[in-house]
């Protein structure tokens, strides 16, 4: 009896999973699925854009990303805690041996001390920043400022443009965001005020709501105390539909002068005629704040649903 023929077994072909992806090829949807995707180690780079036409595509269409996605993209930037930058024991041996003087600087460094005597991570990371993103954006951007000025002599190129990267997130999904004329409509006059006096105390400054004027309007008393930065100024406050005309300016121009305030400011909530804006421009001690500039301010002080959470901090301002 004839034996039977044994066939070959057949196999699928195994598929090659590549190693490393060269982020610069791929288009920026295809770089951001993998990036936000478990497979981001595979990809170069995966912390910061791989190009600077790639970033500019992602800001320009910004508004139609979610805060999910840009958050999570951060995540990517932003540096964790952890190694990076660290002196190596081989580095030191180098210095201790060859640049006595750089050695030394080295050891009396916080960093030598976290590393080398406590055995802690060299770095503390930015991730917590997000954290600050729904409450003040301007801090969050601030943090990273100085960190970068702290670490940037440990910074390598492509950690220098992911906190760059960073920066430009934040701005672009956090601060620069327009909102209605009409939630400031909807304010009463005197909610409105009290609303630009809590704003001012945000950034920095010791406010007094003054009392009302021939127009019932309140107008506010904003100072800087700190050596370097003393600075007293008149805040005039407009929840108007129309635009701001010039001899309201001229009118806040001669308050500033008699009284010897630093600046005067005008807040509204739509914009100022041109004969006003070209008044402006030729005196130096007067500010104008339009509708965009003022939800700028809010979105960086308050974050950008401060709209959600108005009536707390009109009750905090008062």
């Amino acid at each position: 009896m004839a034996a039977k023929k044994k066939t070959a077994k057949k196999t699928s072909p195994k598929v090659k999973v590549p190693s490393f992806i060269d982020g610069t090829k791929l288009t920026l949807e295809e770089w951001l699925s993998i990036v936000l995707s478990p497979q981001s180690e595979n990809c170069f780079p995966n912390h910061r854009f791989p190009t600077d036409l790639m970033r500019d595509q992602y800001l320009d269409s910004i508004g139609a990303r979610s805060e999910k996605e840009v958050i999570d993209l951060l995540r990517c930037f932003l540096i964790p805690t952890g190694w990076a930058g660290e002196m190596t024991i081989q580095a030191m041996e180098f210095l201790r041996d060859k640049h006595p003087d750089k050695f030394q600087k080295v050891v009396d460094n916080d960093e030598f001390t976290r590393r080398f005597l406590r055995g802690e991570p060299a770095w503390e990371g930015t991730t917590w920043v997000i954290d600050l993103l729904y409450r003040s954006p301007a801090k969050a951007l601030n943090v990273l400022r100085s960190y970068f000025l702290a670490q940037m002599e440990h910074f390598s190129d492509g950690q220098i443009c992911a906190n760059g990267d960073s920066l430009r997130l934040i701005r672009a999904k956090f601060v620069h965001i327009s909102h209605p004329r009409q939630i400031f409509l909807d304010l009463s006059p005197r909610e409105f005020e009290v609303l630009i006096n809590g704003l001012y105390r945000e950034m920095g400054y010791k406010t007094e709501l003054t009392p009302p004027g021939n127009d019932g309007g309140r107008d506010i008393i904003a100072q800087h105390r700190m050596k370097g930065r003393r600075e007293k100024i008149f805040v005039e406050c407009k929840r108007w539909e129309n635009n701001v005309g010039r001899p309201v300016l001229q009118k806040l121009f001669g308050v500033v002068t008699v009284e010897h305030y630093s600046r005067g400011v005008i807040v509204c909530c739509s914009d100022f005629s041109r004969p006003a804006k070209e008044f402006a421009a030729s005196v130096p001690t007067l500010e104008l704040i339009n509708l965009n500039d003022l939800c700028e301010l809010l979105n960086k002080h308050y974050g950008p649903r401060w709209k959600v959470n108005i009536d707390g901090y009109l009750k905090s301002s008062e």
